[in-house]
């Protein structure tokens, strides 16, 4: 009877035998198998190293983009309407100011009032906290007052315009030669003014009216201010003695302006760029990629990447 013996049995008696008379005798090894590249793998490689060159340069552009935003936020701006709106702490100073140790009757400063109007144009008094207060800075002493600076008792207009404003009077003397005037600071309620950081000024046998415009800065760190914008506008006193300096307070409108720094990119868009370039790139889906992945078990054992290439390709 014919019988097979398998090869692996021949193989094995035959290196036993070379074994006992002193000769090594080994199996052929197996042929190498060659992978063979078709024209359509090559261009697929020379596409798949563009296209993966592309994408490199794409997702290092978008991810210093965002970078970038981080330093150069954009802005968006908005109205905010409000029924009743606060006027802002005031600081007033003469405009003249000397060394302390010198004397200066003309840099003196002195409040008379308050007056508000009706939506009608009525004038009648009207109270306001303020403080006379001394500031010494860069050598120079000011005569100042801070007015409306106490945030228990805060000054409001429900009244856009003239109708709202209020009216300050203050005297001071003239000197013989040379300006005078004051210098205003409009700021946030408890806060103190930069005598020299100001340019807003107001001249004597004038009534000084200023129209302000709300704006609030909000910032990435979470940080905010709030500041005001002043319009000056004139007109002259006839009655008025030399000492005389009026300086009126309204709002333009009952609106704040509301300005919020934003990333021009955000960690979302930063990712969907990315994810998009990729997907465009490498047309990958999530099936796609599932099967990829379940293919590399089998690419490790079989020492080839050729069923990983067919499902990409």
């Amino acid at each position: 009877m014919n019988s097979t013996v398998p090869v692996h049995t021949l193989v094995e008696g035959v290196e036993k035998v070379g074994e006992k008379i002193g000769i090594q005798i080994s199996a052929p090894a197996a042929p190498k198998k060659k992978w063979k590249f078709a024209v359509r793998d090559i261009f697929a490689i020379i596409g798949w190293l563009i296209f993966l060159g592309f994408s490199g340069w794409y997702i290092y552009d978008v991810s210093d983009t965002y970078e970038k935003s981080k330093n150069q936020p954009t802005t968006t701006i908005s109205y905010v309407t409000q029924d009743k709106m606060e006027f802002p702490g005031m600081t007033i100073c003469n405009y003249n100011a000397k060394p302390p140790s010198e004397a200066c009757d003309y840099c003196d400063i002195t409040f008379t009032g308050a007056y508000s109007y009706s939506s009608s144009g009525v004038k009648s008094s009207t109270t306001i906290t303020n403080q006379k207060k001394e500031i010494v800075t860069s050598g120079l002493k000011f005569n100042c007052y801070f007015l409306n600076n106490e945030i228990k008792s805060i000054k409001t207009t429900s009244t856009a315009g003239f109708g709202g404003s209020i009216s300050l009077n203050f005297k001071m003397k003239a000197p013989t030669a040379g300006k005078y005037g004051a210098q205003i600071s409009f700021h946030e309620i408890a806060a103190e003014a930069d005598i020299f950081a100001e340019t807003q000024f107001a001249s004597p046998y004038k009534d000084n009216m200023y129209t302000l415009n709300k704006v609030t800065k909000n910032f990435l760190d979470g940080n905010s201010t709030t500041l005001w914008e002043p319009t000056l506008s004139q007109i002259k006193i006839s009655n008025a003695s030399s000492a005389d300096i009026i300086i009126s307070v309204s709002y333009g409108t009952l609106d704040v302006q509301v300005i919020d720094e934003v990333l021009s990119t955000d960690i979302p868009g930063l990712l969907g760029s990315i994810a998009g370039i990729i997907g465009l790139t490498m047309g990958l889906d999530i099936m796609k990629m599932l099967r990829g992945l379940l293919e590399v078990p089998y690419a490790v054992h079989q020492k080839s990447i050729r069923g990983i290439w067919k499902i990409f390709n």
